[in-house]
């Protein structure tokens, strides 16, 4: 490729245009290494064939475990979806030291299939121009953004994205815009086992022969595929206690693997190829001086030592053991750090928004900023990577000392929203990904629940509801949801349902006189009486019920919003509520709550044209203290004129 710069002149005006001349398109040399097509819609074979003429069609996956089994398995166009029967045999390929390359799908790959839970990017984008977040990644090696901008025909350059993953063991390459920020994907490497997937959204094989970029990088994908090595797995400790919050954070929530040291006992640390040292713990420098010798070994043998916020207290230890002085000083009140030019290989994967703090706007709070750092770190003879002293490396002897002062870990869920947990998550997963260390999280939604059909009730609320999901009119007092027009749920999936492990049947509203929810806002008098006092025949013995619900106009304060109360068939009774903030959050507030019986059943979009509000459904889970009693009915009281109750579930004992 030549790069050439074209120049106009408008008077005392210039304004200069980048072009690329890319050489003809010459055909893959495989080196007598076998290629197969998984191609079953007919749409991505002949592009293949275009640039490796020695691909073949692979019809039956029952080859992928035959000694004859291809060294790359490339997964043609809108090939699979969510109930891809082959999932099993491309799973055991691949974790046998198989790569796949699969290319755009219109529907996500079955979750057993990949190494990680993925979701598309919740608008469901088309986008003509892509970013480049790992320029040092062989696939992407001499390409920029130019290259990924504006692909002949149509213009568009990926389809449907997927959402960034926030932990795991992934590589993210390129990245998309979202109007919540950069927050999707449409190239991911995911290693699994000995082997690896390429997952592309790319227009690859529509663009073919017609945008050079597209044939270059299906090219670069095979190759990279035929060439892959797994890597040399990597060991990591982190010096703190077993109970601090960053190694319950990094080691449960994140499922990096980690052992703990606690500076008694110093082998964990020397058999370590990463050491982190945990800066938040209140005994670090007790600790730090009963290691400090085997730390300055490791250094001396080519580790890494990873400091999580040096503080101005520490920086004479730090200073002893870089070997050089250590300043660490105040950050103020800044709300981000860019990543130096050109980027740092340590930083592939990560993008300038991760290191952004601040809140999307969503009733009920308004956006804010938030401090990224409490203390930035200078150090003779260290490289920053994060502008400001963010994050800075010191090279020791052959080992390095990185001190990272991001506050990933920093902030409760009510002082900041899920997108900034989710970048926040996401910076210490690739930091730590790029330094080598594995991952056993699979990230993204996760059920919580796993209740089989046969063991499934659900509670009858169609004579109870009295609202549609769709509002074609506010303030009326009548159609759907909470009456705000087209700020409704309506695309709310209904009938029969599986939300977080749990089978709902969500009512049709066009099978039930358009009616689908109980709003507490619209009950009529009668209808009030019925629900408080009459109840909603249960008739059923139950291990626990599920509550789906969700609120507008909500309380933070964690009130109850809604008190319901079981009947039993002898006469006793229970009652339990649903709690804001414990059990549910605004519907604008897409957001786990706090407690453990709390959850997000479902994420989607608004129908404003022009704009993409995420708004959330929750469900709620209550364990019935006596499910050896047939519960008769339930009864419930709205403590909140917006809350809505949209379905009940329970599983028998």
């Amino acid at each position: 490729m030549t790069a050439l710069e074209l120049s106009i002149k408008y008077g005392d005006f210039t304004e200069s245009f980048p072009i690329r001349l890319w050489p003809r398109k010459m055909p893959l040399d495989t080196a007598g290494k076998k290629v197969a097509v998984y191609d079953p819609e007919g749409f991505s074979l002949d592009a293949v064939r275009a640039i490796v003429p020695s691909a073949t069609e692979l019809t039956d996956l029952a080859a992928l475990a035959g000694e004859g089994k291809p060294d790359v398995l490339i997964v043609g166009d809108e090939a699979v979806d969510e109930t891809f029967a082959g999932a099993p045999a491309v799973k055991a390929y691949v974790n046998g030291g198989g790569r796949v390359v699969c290319l755009q799908q219109k529907n996500l790959p079955p979750s057993e299939m990949l190494p990680l839970n993925l979701a598309f990017d919740s608008q469901m984008q088309l986008h003509s121009r892509v970013f480049v977040t790992a320029p040092n990644h062989p696939l992407l090696a001499g390409l920029d953004d130019f290259d990924f901008k504006h692909w002949s025909g149509d213009y568009y350059v990926s389809r449907l994205s997927y959402a960034k993953p926030t932990m795991g063991n992934c590589r993210i390459l390129l990245q998309t815009s979202h109007w919540r920020g950069l927050n999707n994907t449409p190239l991911l490497e995911l290693p699994s086992g000995a082997g690896v997937f390429l997952l592309s959204q790319l227009d690859l094989v529509s663009k073919a022969g017609r945008a050079p970029a597209a044939d270059e990088m299906l090219k670069r994908l095979v190759k990279y595929a035929l060439e892959f090595q797994p890597r040399k797995p990597v060991r990591g400790a982190i010096l703190s206690q077993a109970e601090s919050p960053v190694v319950k954070t990094l080691r449960d929530r994140l499922g990096i693997i980690l052992d703990v040291a606690n500076g008694t006992d110093a082998a964990a640390l020397k058999d370590a190829d990463v050491v982190i040292v945990d800066g938040t713990d209140p005994e670090i420098a007790t600790r730090l001086t009963a290691v400090q010798d085997t730390l300055k070994a490791a250094l001396a043998a080519g580790k890494t030592i990873l400091w999580h916020r040096l503080t101005p207290e520490q920086a004479e230890l730090a200073a002893a053991l870089t070997g050089k002085p250590v300043t660490a000083k105040d950050h103020g009140d800044g709300n981000r750090f860019v990543y130096v030019e050109p980027k740092p290989a340590l930083l592939d994967g990560l993008s300038v928004f991760d290191t952004f703090y601040a809140t999307v706007a969503a009733f009920p709070a308004r956006s804010k900023n938030l401090p990224v750092a409490k203390h930035v770190v200078a150090v003779e003879g260290g490289q920053e990577l994060l502008a400001g002293g963010g994050l800075v490396a010191v090279p020791v002897g052959p080992g390095q000392v990185i001190f990272s002062q991001v506050l990933w870990d920093a902030y409760d869920i009510n002082e900041k929203d899920q997108d900034m947990q989710d970048r926040q998550d996401r910076y210490i997963c690739v930091l730590l990904n790029n330094l080598g260390l594995p991952s056993q999280a699979r990230g993204g939604i996760v059920d919580a629940y796993n209740v089989p059909d046969e063991k499934a009730f659900q509670v009858n609320l169609r004579p109870f509801v009295n609202m549609a999901f769709k509002d074609d009119e506010p303030a009326n007092g009548k159609g759907g949801w909470t009456d705000q027009g087209r700020n409704d749920m309506r695309y709310f999936p209904v009938g029969p349902r599986r939300f977080q492990g749990v089978p709902f049947d969500v009512i049709v509203p066009e099978e039930n006189d358009n009616r689908s929810c109980l709003t507490m806002r619209f009950m009529s008098p009668e209808l009030k009486a019925k629900v408080e006092n009459e109840g909603i025949p249960v008739k059923q013995k139950a291990k626990r019920l599920f509550i789906m619900h969700s609120s507008a106009w909500t309380p933070n304060d964690g009130r109850s919003v809604g008190d319901y109360t079981a009947h039993y068939a002898d006469g006793t009774q229970e009652t339990f509520g649903a709690h804001c903030v414990k059990h549910l959050r605004d519907w604008w507030t897409p957001t786990k709550p706090d407690s453990e019986d709390g959850h997000i059943a479902w994420i989607g979009k608004l129908a404003y044209e022009g704009w993409g509000a995420e708004v959330a459904m929750f469900m709620m889970a209550w364990n019935n203290p006596h499910p050896d009693k047939e519960i008769e009915r339930i009864t419930m009281v709205g403590r909140h004129p917006h809350y809505v109750l949209v379905a009940i579930s329970g599983e028998k004992p």
